[in-house]
């Protein structure tokens, strides 16, 4: 046995050892263990580049554990002792905004996300006499790092144009998210957020969530391993793709930097432009 090589026993699939026995019949006098060694060369080397060409499809069912990490990171989840209602999603709508510059839009959000908070503070909803309490946890855990607003476009229209700038309307759902499990986790996967998009409800089911954010993206999205649908809100599926947390880097950071999370991937109607 020559220096360079270890003898291992490995299982091999049938359909793939008829494969490869039919290989080696074309391949004609040439040693088994080279062939099967070029092969696994090729198919390493071939693997090394993938991630930076290919998308990383997975099939098969989302294991329970992403679907766990998403439910543990909704903050109003902690909350539901005080509450009436167990929906922990908000509607925030921003009516009749120029659009003359590219800020104009998230400077229009963070205003009535302010209203929002004001209202939680008031004890609106809250459940009576425990209201007080929740308004001093929310006003404390709001200010922490890694307690973030997470503001998904679900509905944005162009009503008309005054002076050559747009005059639009949007509709966002808002939640509050702990995302510290999320980014600072250590397992193979990470939820990420700002890959977020919106599905009407009459589109989901004609195909696979995966094929379905394909075609409105027109091309498939790097490095997603699942398309999990998070929640339903006004007629409208919120699915967020799970990545590999070795390729989320930039995702990672961008999160904790910033407070709101705003997801635009939901694109303009212009259907009552005039």
């Amino acid at each position: 046995m020559g220096k360079r090589t270890e003898t291992h026993s490995l299982s091999i699939r049938k359909t793939t050892l008829k494969v490869l026995e039919e290989y080696l019949t074309k391949r004609g006098k040439c040693s088994r263990s080279k062939v099967v060694s070029e092969l696994l060369d090729a198919a390493l080397e071939q693997k090394r580049h993938q991630p930076e060409t290919e998308a990383a499809v997975s099939d098969g069912v989302i294991p329970e554990g992403i679907y766990l990490k998403w439910h543990e990171s909704l903050y109003f989840n902690t909350l539901r002792p005080y509450l009436y209602t167990s929906e922990i999603w908000a509607e925030v709508t921003l009516p009749g905004i120029w659009i003359n510059n590219e800020s104009a839009e998230h400077e229009m959000l963070v205003v009535k996300l302010r209203e929002l908070y004001r209202e939680i503070v008031r004890k609106r909803h809250i459940k009576s006499p425990q209201g007080c309490l929740l308004a001093r946890i929310f006003m404390r855990d709001i200010r922490k790092d890694k307690i973030k607003v997470l503001a998904v476009r679900i509905k944005a229209t162009q009503h008309r144009i005054e002076m050559g700038i747009p005059v639009c309307s949007f509709v966002y759902a808002v939640t509050l998210i702990d995302v510290e499990n999320n980014t600072d986790s250590k397992e193979h996967f990470y939820l990420d957020y700002h890959s977020i998009q919106v599905f009407d409800l009459r589109e989901v089911g004609r195909s696979s969530l995966r094929t379905l954010v394909v075609k409105k993206k027109k091309l498939a999205p790097l490095n997603y391993m699942y398309w999990m649908p998070v929640n339903i809100f006004q007629n409208k599926m919120l699915v967020i793709g799970v990545k590999k947390r070795s390729r989320s880097g930039n995702e990672i950071s961008l999160v904790k930097a910033e407070k709101i999370i705003m997801v635009n991937t939901q694109e303009m109607s212009k259907s009552r432009c005039k």
